[in-house]
Order: structure tokens, then C-alpha cells, then sequence
């Protein structure tokens, strides 16, 4: 069975959300961030008869996180992300 993840707001948003109060626009978006997050999974999960979604995932998981600063890292996360994607492309060739 697949693992649905859904996307909550956290009080991280929140507490941006009061720090930004002079940056209108960030401040929405920290405060509708969930239903953002969870509208693009939804479009993935069920996308219009029209439309065809092909996810490219990585073979192991990605050693950066959302706050990596590690250029090494990062490139090795970039070079494997280019990796997987050469397959996928040169796959259509065939």
C-alpha cells in the first residue's frame, strides 16, 4: 500500500508568518504553504485525462536537506538528479 503524505501547518509558519509582516506576499505564502503543498499532490495524484506525469525519483535518498549548505553535498545530489534523468530521457530515444 502507498504512504500518503500530507503536509500540515506547522508553527514554524506561523511564527514567520508574524516575523514577516512587512513582506506581505512571503507571509501568505508561509501561511498557505500546506494547501499549496497538498494542491500539487492532489493535481500528481489524479492530473487532468490531457495530461501525463512522469516522477523521476533518485535510486537511494538524497543525502542534502532543505537547509543543506554543503556545496559537495548538494552537487552530488544535482549529479545524481542528472543521472536519473539521462536514463529517463535516453529510455525515449529507444
Amino acid at each position: 500500500m502507498k504512504k500518503k503524505f500530507r503536509r500540515k501547518l506547522k508553527i514554524e509558519n506561523y511564527i514567520g508568518a508574524l516575523l514577516s509582516r512587512e513582506y506581505p506576499k512571503l507571509r501568505k505564502a508561509l501561511l498557505v504553504h500546506d494547501k499549496t503543498y497538498n494542491r500539487a499532490l492532489d493535481f500528481i495524484n489524479n492530473p487532468p485525462s490531457d495530461c501525463e506525469i512522469v516522477q523521476l525519483c533518485p535510486p537511494e535518498k538524497l543525502k542534502s536537506k532543505r537547509d543543506s549548505k554543503n556545496i559537495e553535498v548538494l552537487k552530488a545530489d544535482y549529479n545524481l538528479g542528472k543521472a536519473v534523468a539521462k536514463v529517463y530521457l535516453d529510455s525515449l530515444e529507444n
